[in-house]
C-alpha cells in the first residue's frame, strides 16, 4: 500500500551513511506519489500495489492529494503517465477485492473443516483506563 505521507515521498537521495534520504518538501506533490506507484509497480507488478493514503494519520498531504476527493486526479495522472487501464484499476481496489475474495476462500475452506479461528487476545500493557480500546 502507497501511503501519501510528504514525509515519505518527498525525498531526495544523498550520500548518507544512514541510507535516509533528505526530505524535499517540493516534491510533496500528486505526481510524487504517481512517481511512487509506477516505481513500486515496475519493481513488483501491479498486482501488489495499492492505496493506503492514511489521510486519518498524517499532519499534512501532498499538494493535489488534500482528500479522497482528489482520487480522480491520481487516476488520471497515472493514465497520463502511461499506466494501463487494467493496472490503474488494480491500484486504485482491484487488487484488494482479489485478496479478500482469496481470503475469504480460505475462510470458507477451513469453517468447512471445523477448524476455529485463531484469536490472540493481546494484552494491554498500558496504565489502566489508557488505551483500553486496544484489548483485542
Amino acid at each position: 500500500m502507497v501511503n501519501f505521507s510528504p514525509d515519505f515521498v518527498s525525498c531526495t537521495a544523498n550520500d548518507s551513511p544512514s541510507g535516509i534520504p533528505d526530505f524535499y518538501p517540493q516534491n510533496s506533490t500528486l505526481k510524487q506519489v504517481v512517481r511512487h506507484i509506477m516505481h513500486i509497480g515496475e519493481e513488483i507488478g501491479y498486482d501488489y500495489v495499492g492505496l493506503g493514503s492514511d489521510f486519518d494519520g498524517i499532519p499534512s498531504t501532498p499538494e493535489g492529494l488534500e482528500d479522497v476527493s482528489k482520487f480522480p486526479d491520481l487516476v488520471a495522472e497515472l493514465l497520463k503517465q502511461g499506466v494501463s487501464d487494467g493496472d490503474a484499476g488494480k491500484i486504485v481496489g482491484g487488487n484488494l477485492l482479489r485478496v479478500w475474495g482469496a481470503v475469504d476462500q480460505v475462510a470458507e475452506e477451513l469453517q468447512k473443516k471445523g477448524e476455529k479461528p485463531l484469536e490472540d487476545k493481546l494484552p494491554n500493557l498500558l496504565p489502566e483506563g489508557i488505551g483500553a480500546w486496544r484489548e483485542l
